[in-house]
């Protein structure tokens, strides 16, 4: 980066690499999708151990539904109990090294 003084004097900064760590194995699922009934399952896995927040919010933005998840590592599977009407949502889920978004139906 060039900063530039007010003088017309400048000066560059340092190099910095970034590593990001790589979850080329990370799944993060839920079916069945489209959701028909009042349940939903949540799948895990190959994500870092966390814990994480499940939002789903409707077309509109507004968040309808936030559930808190513990992942553990391995394969982690949750069914959720839901009373949203039909429509097109957005699941989106977060944690402070990993953050996904699903589209999802409920019929």
């Amino acid at each position: 980066m060039k900063q530039l003084d007010t003088d017309g004097g400048y000066e560059y900064s340092n190099i910095v690499t970034v590593k990001i760590p790589q979850l080329n194995n990370a799944t993060f699922t839920i079916y069945p999708n489209p959701i028909i009934g009042k349940q939903f399952n949540v799948n895990l896995s190959a994500l870092p151990k966390a814990n994480y927040q499940l939002s789903i919010s409707n077309m509109a933005g507004i968040i309808v539904k936030k559930i808190s998840l513990l992942y553990k590592g391995g394969n982690f599977s949750q069914a959720i109990d839901t009373d949203l009407p039909k429509g097109v949502y957005i699941a989106e889920l977060t944690s402070s090294l990993y953050h996904q978004t699903l589209k999802i139906i409920v019929e």
